[in-house]
């Protein structure tokens, strides 16, 4: 009985270990792009940091899924991109990495979203 209580816990402990470790290379990954934004050669109308980035999966009038991950659209959500300051929506398309701002009162609805590639 001892014997296959260690190894449950050791097992248990495996899986963990890759959780955490999963965990930290999306972060590092991650990270960079949210942290600084200013160190991509963006204008200076860019914000120095994002709440987040990632890739659009979808984009509609009212919302977003941005690495499976579906946002709100704010009714006054602004479009940036590094040419343009308050671009079309129309400009912002699937497959594109986007950094975003959320509202202050939940962090499911996008106030701006910037163009980053």
């Amino acid at each position: 009985v001892m014997k296959d209580t260690n190894k449950a816990f050791l097992i248990g402990m495996k899986h963990i270990a890759v959780c955490v470790g999963l965990a930290l290379f999306l972060v590092s990954i991650a990270l960079p792009v949210v942290s600084h934004a200013g160190e991509y050669g963006f204008p200076e109308y860019y914000p120095g940091n994002f709440d987040g980035a990632g890739r659009i999966d979808r984009i509609a009038a009212d919302e977003v899924v941005i690495n499976d991950v579906l946002f709100k659209l704010s009714p006054a959500v602004e479009y940036h991109t590094r040419t343009t300051q308050n671009a079309s929506s129309a400009w912002l398309k699937k497959g594109q990495i986007v950094g975003y701002i959320n509202s202050s009162s939940s962090r499911r609805e996008i106030v701006s979203l910037w163009l980053i590639e």
